[in-house]
């Protein structure tokens, strides 16, 4: 597969020699997030079925130019599809075009057809009927989210000019008023011969759309899209069961016209915004991994910050903040990398490794298969931020690797990972911090919800009495240690920590002041990290009013800022660092460190 640039989107070819080709088109914001890596997985199959497949990111989303709050989004959106669909014909030679909608891509998908006349087949996967009931669904979702499982996500909406606000990606009123104008039962041309619905299982979708593409002619046929019900919008937990895709990938193969044989499409290598330019970078061994560089345009950059997955966010991060922090940091002459580790985002898995699976030890190799990269790209010395499990990697990394001069770590919340520990157990908890239910403990509304069976009280009180328990053990060994014995796993985190520090390697910890990951360093290190506060270059900083994944802006505003003041203050001694020997750790056992 190759990454290019279609005038200002981003996208992805995935290369064959069948005259059909196939354009993904994504859904949006949280959505999107979760359903990436299976995209990018159909886009495999359709490409070894014969079929050339190009993967965009509209106008304003992934790591396209443009953002959420710029104007006229849907018309932008509607035009990243018809110039695909124009560069798809130019440049690979295909003599028909098929369009595949994901959610709100289906919309946007089944108008952009109607509006070309010449795309021979639409497939719309999980389609809303209207861009009104899509916004619908999107609000109860914020709502059920915001109640359910307010430790994820902030989902108020502070700025006047958006409408609503899922997991960090908001839709202004002007682009809610535009989605409203999208309805699958009143488009305004036939939109393609031939049509499939793929409709989500105990849900046979609106009756009307099938009925009226029909009239309008259409061969239509519905299926449903087997584990869609499955999907979390969590992408750490999203699963889809292998062959769910099978029948689309068999539609979109029928009476398959022949090759034309035309030269390889042509490809856009940057993407230049001033003040910054981004190119996209293949690296590893194999140079199966993926990354984007974004750079100043006007100076040499001050310094570099490699950005690890967010979780089992691809590149661009929760609420597209990577790509936003890459861009600002730009402005301010710095360069950064953001990367997705194998098995994550655009970065396979290698054979026989499932993929999506975080807290592989192994994957501290392709961090520094990335250090290597920026190695040969000028950056000896790098800064690494981390969060959640991208923080976990991160602290283990730099402990392996001396080109990490400073490591940032975000909301970590756990420093082993053992055999047998579930991601989805730890994920599904959902628990904050202990202070936080002791606040909490005192609200009316909590109490309203105990009642009403909403809360499990009990699961909540064992969960607080045993972290209460090792965090009075933790402050026990702080007042004993010379009588009690510190835990293996204790001592190994905080002689990991020195090391850094006697290296002349910076830490900066970061935690939102409710997350449960304040539980994991002070069973560590003593609340908030008191043990290792006189370590030289260690800094501890609490983001108040901020989720685990810092969602709302006033919180990633807040957030950015404090990222740009550490970067600066340690700008001149990164220097210095750059400048001094070190002895490279890459002959050690990777696997077996931490």
């Amino acid at each position: 597969m190759t990454p290019l640039y279609i005038d200002e989107c981003f996208g992805w070819l995935h290369e064959a020699r069948g005259g059909r080709g196939v354009i993904l088109c994504p859904a949006m914001g949280v959505e999107e997030l979760c359903l990436h890596r299976f995209v990018r997985q159909l886009a495999t199959q359709l490409a070894d079925a014969g079929l050339p497949t190009l993967r965009i990111d509209y106008h304003g989303t992934g790591d396209s130019a443009g953002n959420d709050l710029d104007p006229d989004r849907v018309a932008r959106w509607l035009g990243s599809l018809r110039n695909a669909v124009a560069w798809m014909r130019r440049e690979t030679g295909v003599t028909e075009i098929a369009l595949v909608g994901f959610r709100v891509g289906a919309l946007l998908a089944a108008r952009a057809a109607a509006e070309l006349g010449d795309v021979s087949r639409l497939a719309l996967l999980a389609a809303p009927a209207s861009g009104k009931f899509y916004l619908r669904e999107m609000r109860a979702l914020s709502v059920f989210v915001a109640q359910a499982a307010p430790h994820v996500s902030v989902m108020r909406v502070s700025r006047p000019e958006v409408d609503i606000d899922i997991g960090g990606f908001p839709v202004t009123h002007e682009t809610a008023a535009a989605l409203t104008q999208l309805e699958l039962s009143n488009l305004p041309a036939v939109p393609a011969p031939h049509v499939l619905l793929l409709n989500v299982p105990d849900a046979p979708g609106d009756k009307r759309v099938a009925a009226h593409l029909r009239a309008q002619g259409c061969d239509v046929e519905t299926a449903t899209l087997p584990g869609y019900n499955e999907l979390q919008w969590n992408s750490s937990l999203a699963e889809l069961p292998p062959g769910a895709f099978d029948s689309l990938v068999d539609w979109l193969g029928r009476e398959l016209p022949p090759a034309t044989g035309h030269a390889p499409a042509k490809r856009v290598a940057t993407l230049q915004r001033h003040p910054w330019r981004e190119t996209p970078v293949r690296f590893g061994p194999d140079q199966s991994l993926f990354g984007v560089y974004c750079e100043p345009v006007e100076a040499k950059p001050s310094r570099v910050l490699l950005f690890l997955n967010h979780g089992s966010n691809h590149h661009i991060g929760w609420g597209r903040g990577f790509v936003r922090l890459a861009r600002r940091f730009a402005a301010d002459g710095m360069a950064s990398l953001r990367i997705d580790i194998a098995g994550l985002g655009d970065s396979p898995a290698p054979a026989g490794v499932p993929e999506n699976q975080l807290y592989r030890d192994d994957s501290r190799r392709d961090v520094l298969a990335a250090l290597d990269w920026l190695e040969r790209a000028g950056h000896p010395a790098v800064t690494v931020l981390g969060h959640c499990a991208g923080a976990h990697l991160a602290f283990h990394s730099a402990q392996i690797d001396p080109r990490i001069v400073d490591v940032i770590l975000v909301n970590l919340p756990r420093f082993h990972w053992r055999p047998g520990d579930s991601l989805a157990a730890l994920m599904r908890k959902g628990f904050r911090s202990s202070d936080w239910y002791f606040v909490q403990v005192r609200e009316k509304d909590l109490w309203h919800r105990v009642l009403r069976g909403q809360v499990d009280f009990r699961a909540i009180l064992r969960f607080v009495a045993g972290r209460m328990q090792r965090k009075l053990s933790s402050n026990t060994r702080d007042l004993l240690t010379s009588v009690l014995p510190v835990a293996p796993e204790v001592q190994q985190v905080r002689t990991g920590f020195r090391v850094l520090s006697q290296r002349g390697t910076r830490v900066c910890m970061i935690y939102s002041a409710e997350d449960g990951g304040l539980d994991e360093i002070a069973e560590h290190a003593g609340w908030h990290a008191r043990r290792l506060r006189r370590l030289p270059g260690f800094s501890f900083r609490i983001l108040d009013d901020a989720d685990h994944n810092i969602t709302a802006e006033h919180a990633f505003e807040a957030y950015a800022q404090l990222l740009e003041e550490h970067l600066r203050a340690d700008a001149s001694a990164t220097d210095a660092a750059a400048a001094s020997p070190r002895t490279s750790l890459h002959g050690i056992g990777i696997a077996g460190i931490g």
